[in-house]
């Protein structure tokens, strides 16, 4: 990913929203169909390896709930938590 960047490291390395889709959904027109398993233990293994070889300089997630943050808290706390976004 940061060869693709064309980067030695990221500030943030952030997961945006804890939902996976099938590849050929494009935007948030889904339904639960189009929603297939994430493995989030596993993704954020990996965030914490980025973090430990300096590839990235903070992990976070966004968009997460109750629940499924407490499955990352066990381990390491993300050390960004984006707080809520409201509209007007």
């Amino acid at each position: 990913m940061f060869r693709k960047l064309k980067m030695e490291y990221v500030d943030l390395y952030l997961i945006y929203c804890p939902v996976r889709l099938k590849p050929d959904i494009e935007g948030f027109n889904f339904t639960g169909e189009d929603v297939i398993p994430f493995e989030i233990k596993g993704t954020w293994k990996a965030m914490e390896d980025c973090y430990r070889l300096g590839l990235a300089k903070s992990i976070g997630v966004s968009n997460f709930c109750i629940q499924k943050l407490s499955l990352l808290l066990v381990e390491m706390n993300p050390s960004r938590q984006q707080g809520k976004l409201r509209f007007n």
